[in-house]
């Protein structure tokens, strides 16, 4: 009896250890139950409600549960004041060991998303957000960005990214880093944040390779169109045509003095260089263009992640944000956005010197263009001139033979 009952305790501590290993080991359950309207429309806060759900399930180190609508939980628990352990109790009921709920209200043309993070166990709030965005940054093109920035904050866990690869021709097969991915259309969640190479083949068509950057939490889009392999042309050979026996050689007739094509062509070297140089200047001119461009959209989405940061450290010496540098000063806080602007501005800087040289080799080839037609231009005038005055001395010159009883000579005349 003595040895069953230890037998009996010995297996019940197994059981309890076990499962006490298991709930450390196992990833902690989330349930997000929404955002509620307060003076905005119902769409709004259901689009960011969907795009919360979908990064929740998206996160590795988490175990994502159905929520219910938040709305529908505080009716039913009666949680008006959403108090902490009136919300745990709703949050024990779906087997959620956090709960992930909020506000969105209007204020002025933005809305502030207020958000926080309650851990069931001990019914307290363990993050709370309160974030003023534009309702832009909640349409359906920027919800999951958004939505992806603001779960970072609340959740400890770091958001993988998600990127969906296209390709037409589809059935294309994929590789990431050397190591296939499957076949297009295809979306990849396990990939870390960074800088990835992306090859993308398909038999009969060209191999397309590109390079991906890939932030936290984000959402990203690559499509390609491959191009199909050209088979090499097909030698043709001309048939042999009968032999004909050799016909003499034409004799050459040398030209008279001052007759036939003329050796040289003064001033065409010179017109060859301005049309090289101005077609070389046209070229630079229109890189410049698109550097400009580039250079221009960088500094848009710079601004915008300047913004964005500038939200984030309302606190921090503002002289930054007046008179910004690619720099920014130690103390402001590392985030997406913070990173983003950094690599912005460094390549924005980096195309406004390449605009600012190639528009200078564009006015250089330019320049070298017309003085170089001009050079052209005068060297076949010259030559004209010199042809027409040596014409004029062979037309005007006359040499007669002169005869007499007391010798003979030459007589030249000239006729002007």
């Amino acid at each position: 009896m003595r040895r069953y009952c230890a037998t009996t305790l010995l297996l019940s501590a197994v059981l309890l250890t076990a499962g006490a290993a298991h709930a450390q080991t196992s990833p902690p359950s989330l349930a997000v139950l929404g955002v509620e309207p307060v003076d905005v429309p119902e769409a709004l806060a259901q689009q960011l409600t969907d795009a919360l759900r979908q990064r929740a399930a998206a996160t590795s180190g988490i175990h994502a549960v159905a929520g219910k609508d938040l709305i529908e939980i505080k009716g039913v628990f009666g949680c008006d004041t959403e108090s902490p352990t009136c919300m745990a109790q709703a949050g024990k009921t779906l087997g959620a060991d956090k709960l992930l709920y909020g506000t969105i209200k209007k204020s002025g043309r933005n809305v502030v998303v207020g958000l926080k993070l309650l851990d069931v166990r001990s019914a307290g709030v363990e993050r709370a957000i309160s974030e003023t965005v534009s309702k832009r940054e909640l349409a359906a093109g920027s919800v999951n960005n958004t939505a992806a920035r603001l779960f970072a904050k609340l959740v400890p866990v770091e958001a993988k990214p998600t990127v969906t690869i296209t390709s037409d021709p589809s059935n294309a097969a994929v590789a990431v880093d050397g190591q296939a991915m499957g076949r297009t259309p295809v979306t990849l969640r396990d990939l870390s944040p960074g800088s990835h190479t992306v090859a993308i083949s398909l038999r009969g068509h060209e191999t397309a390779m590109r390079t991906i950057e890939l932030r936290p939490g984000a959402s990203h889009e690559l499509a390609v169109t491959l191009e199909a392999v050209q088979p090499p042309p097909i030698a043709v050979v001309p048939p042999t045509e009968p032999t004909t026996p050799a016909t003499p050689p034409p004799v050459a007739i040398a030209p008279r003095p001052g007759e036939g094509p003329s050796p040289s062509h003064p001033g065409r070297t010179a017109k060859y260089i301005a049309l090289g140089s101005l077609i070389g200047g046209v070229a630079a001119g229109a890189v410049a263009i698109y550097t400009w461009r580039t250079y221009s959209d960088l500094s848009s989405s710079a601004h915008k992640q300047l913004m964005l940061v500038q939200s984030e450290n309302p606190k921090a010496d503002q002289s930054f944000f007046h008179k910004p540098t690619c720099t920014p000063p130690a103390g402001l806080t590392g985030s997406p956005a913070l990173n983003q602007y950094k690599q912005d501005c460094s390549s924005g800087e980096g195309y406004a010197a390449a605009t600012t040289a190639l528009w200078v080799v564009a006015g250089a080839l330019a320049t070298g263009s017309v003085v170089a037609y001009v050079i052209g231009d005068r060297q076949a005038a010259k030559a004209r001139e010199t042809k027409s005055t040596a014409r004029l001395i062979r037309e005007t010159l006359r040499v007669e033979p002169v005869i007499s009883t007391v010798g003979g000579g030459l007589r030249a005349s000239f006729e002007f």
